[in-house]
């Protein structure tokens, strides 16, 4: 079963309610009877006087989304858990249950196998069903182009929003979507296009990639291929798309420093990236003022920087990395042992050790996930999460004996 460690921002009580903290740095259990559980049946409150009585049942967590205010964890039964502030009323229910969830600007909530979207605001309290109609552009006699919108019928798998508002739906079909207008979309309806790539040497020359993975950053998009090509496009003000240049870029374009190199994982961060390769190794690249791409910080002039932890000893689990988080300035990896890491902005205590560094650059362990085995790892933009396989019980006795 699972068990969720958080740290970092608390002024919305979504690590510990009952515990009046701007901040919490030392990692937290997330207790299941502190948050708001939605499903398809009707809105509750969970209460348990006995945790242990639930959770021999075996929930197991298989994603979790983090926003400035809030936590939420979707299960294996596709209901979503909300840990937030419930002070000024409860989060919204909705009458199904979930497949996808997304934080963003705009809260997007998607069950695949019904194809129902819902959006919110970021409040987790007024929500809407949207349907999604698609904008083509056929050609009609070779030459005249004829423009038409009909219903979206893709089946997408996941759903990401950048910080500036732009929603992005990846199809089952590894077709990517984006929404035409920022906060996404209309009172009940909104248009997506396909997106397509450019050649950055090439004008008019646009083609559709395979894309595996999607995430997003403030104002800009990373997107993985299935040929393991990694794609950037948005604002590059701070470096954040790895192209050498710090412009606008309107379409994805190769990142040209990766080709040759099978990334497996890609994560965005406010202004920053990292990425893992199919050895081990990490890359990060973009604005680094607080060191969240790994390196000292030397000046604001110093963007697209490059990181790579060396050739690993395949038989040396410590140095492999299998997963990455970005929160908005800062990081976190895991090895293959189950060790976690952090690095860059700590005002709030999301580096997960007990310190009052503003920052730190040298990746170092969260020691107290050393005798937990780490299994995943989350980042929203002020918050760092740990989920951990056990003994929930054993978990929760130890929390309550350490307080």
């Amino acid at each position: 079963m699972s068990v969720l460690y958080a740290f970092g921002f608390n002024s919305c009580r979504q690590i510990n309610p009952g515990l009046n903290a701007d901040h919490i740095s030392q990692p937290t259990i997330l207790r299941y009877v502190e948050c708001s559980r939605l499903s398809d049946s009707s809105f509750r409150r969970v209460y348990f006087m006995d945790e242990d009585l639930y959770f021999n049942t075996g929930e197991t967590i298989i994603d979790v989304k983090i926003s400035w205010n809030c936590i939420a964890a979707l299960n294996t039964w596709n209901e979503l858990l909300v840990w937030c502030d419930t002070r000024n009323g409860v989060p919204f229910n909705v009458p199904f249950r979930f497949t996808s969830i997304c934080f963003g600007t705009t809260n997007i909530l998607y069950n695949s196998h019904e194809q129902l979207l819902w959006m919110s605001t970021d409040n987790m309290r007024d929500c809407r069903q949207i349907k999604l109609m698609e904008r083509r552009c056929n050609s009609e006699d070779g030459e005249r182009l004829v423009e038409e919108v009909v219903e979206c019928e893709e089946e997408f798998i996941d759903v990401q929003c950048c910080g500036d508002g732009s929603l992005f739906f990846l199809s089952k079909s590894n077709v990517l979507y984006q929404s035409e207008r920022p906060a996404g979309l209309c009172e009940k309806s909104g248009k997506v296009t396909v997106v397509r790539a450019e050649y950055a040497d090439r004008m008019f020359n646009l083609w559709t990639p395979k894309i595996i993975q999607v995430t997003c950053g403030k104002n800009h998009t990373l997107c993985l291929s299935d040929v393991c090509v990694v794609f950037s496009f948005g604002n590059g003000n701070q470096g954040q798309l790895g192209i050498g240049k710090w412009d606008f870029v309107m379409r994805p374009r190769m990142i040209d420093k990766l080709v040759g190199t099978k990334i497996t994982k890609i994560c965005a961060g406010g202004w920053h990236n990292l990425a893992i390769s199919e050895d081990g190794d990490i890359y990060s690249w973009g604005w680094n003022r607080f060191g969240q791409v790994g390196l000292p910080f030397k000046d604001e002039n110093e963007f697209d920087s490059w990181v790579d932890d060396g050739d690993n000893n395949n038989d040396d689990d410590k140095n492999i990395i299998t997963d990455i988080a970005c929160g908005a300035r800062h990081s976190l990896c895991q090895s293959a042992n189950g060790r976690v890491y952090s690095w860059g902005w700590n005002v709030f205590g999301q580096l997960g050790y007990d310190s009052e560094e503003e920052s730190r650059w040298q990746p170092t362990e969260i020691t107290f996930f050393r005798s937990f085995k780490s299994k995943r790892i989350y980042a929203g933009a002020w918050n760092s999460v740990v989920l951990v396989e056990g003994d929930y019980s054993s978990h929760l006795i130890e929390r309550n004996s350490s307080l």
